[in-house]
C-alpha cells in the first residue's frame, strides 16, 4: 500500500508491531556497598557500541545505582564502568569471553 502524501510504501504495520512486542524493559543494577565513594557508573556493552557516556546510571536512596533500558530479544554483553574500572555484573545470566583475557557479563533478553 502507498502512503499517499509521500508516494512511498506504507511501512508494515504487523512488522513494527511484533517488533515493538518483543521490546522488554530492562534494568541493570550495580550494589553501590562494592565501591561506597563511586561518583559514576556507566553502563557499556553492545547496545551502545561500548561508549561510557551513553548509558550513565543514577544512584537510588537505597544505595543502588541503577538505570532501565528497552532491549529486543537477544544476547547482550555488557560491563559496568565504576569510576573508570570495568566490573562484571553479579546479576547477569551468565559470563562470555572478551577479547583481553577477562570476561563480560551477559544479560539475556527472551
Amino acid at each position: 500500500m502507498l502512503n499517499m502524501m509521500t508516494g512511498r510504501p506504507m511501512p508494515n504495520v504487523a512488522t513494527h508491531q511484533s517488533i515493538r512486542q518483543g521490546i522488554k524493559k530492562v534494568v541493570f543494577r550495580f550494589d553501590g556497598r562494592r565501591m561506597p565513594r563511586a561518583c559514576s557508573v556507566a553502563l557499556v556493552g553492545s547496545f551502545n557500541r561500548w561508549d561510557t557516556s551513553v548509558h550513565q546510571l543514577t544512584l537510588q536512596p537505597d544505595g543502588w545505582w541503577t538505570i532501565s533500558l528497552t532491549l529486543a530479544p537477544g544476547k547482550y554483553p555488557y560491563l559496568f564502568i565504576v569510576d573508570g574500572v570495568p566490573w562484571n555484573d553479579l546479576e547477569d545470566d551468565g559470563r562470555v569471553p572478551c577479547e583481553w583475557g577477562g570476561e563480560y557479563s551477559l544479560r539475556i533478553i527472551r
